[in-house]
């Protein structure tokens, strides 16, 4: 009994096409930015406006968002160079800053970032940091140099006839 099996092999092939084109196939999406939202005060009352033919042949991609506090990446301000290359993590430590705090323009986004940065720090001390780090830089003022010249006064000896009246 031979059996014929080419109309199971096309099949067969047929399905393995059908599959692999899937599987390549790029997944087609849509955003916020191809619907219209209203959102409201009352969650029953939001709403999404979608093409219909979207809903069926597409899938929804939501955006997300993240907190800058949580992508604050590290920038390196000054690149420290050890020297040796066999000891890894026991040199001198790069200088390293958020990238958030170069956004920083003024004396007042200072005093935010740093209160942002470390909640805990007591009302003035944020400001004095701002002010130290984003603020003006003060040239300091010398003092005068004492006059070398000048001398200090001090008692002096007298002498000859004089009268000292106690009464």
């Amino acid at each position: 009994m031979d059996l014929d099996t080419t109309e199971l092999e096309t099949l067969m092939g047929k399905l393995r096409d059908e599959y692999a084109k899937k599987a390549v196939e790029p997944i087609e999406s849509f955003s916020q930015d191809d619907t219209l939202e209203i959102d409201a005060t009352d969650e029953r009352m939001n709403y999404m406006f979608v093409k219909s033919e979207d809903i069926h042949k597409k899938v929804f991609l939501k955006k997300e968002y993240l907190d800058i506090d949580k992508i604050d990446y590290g920038v390196i301000v000054n690149k420290e160079d050890t020297g040796d290359n066999h000891t890894a993590g026991l040199g001198k430590l790069d200088k390293t800053l958020p990238a958030s705090f170069f956004k920083v323009k003024s004396v007042d986004e200072g005093t935010e970032y740093y209160m942002r940065k470390n909640p805990d720090l007591p009302e003035g001390v944020a400001e004095i940091m701002a002010r130290y780090t984003f603020g003006e830089k003060l040239s300091i003022k010398q003092k005068p140099k004492k006059d070398k010249q000048k001398k200090p006064e001090t008692l002096e000896v007298k002498t000859g006839k004089f009268q000292v009246d106690f009464s």
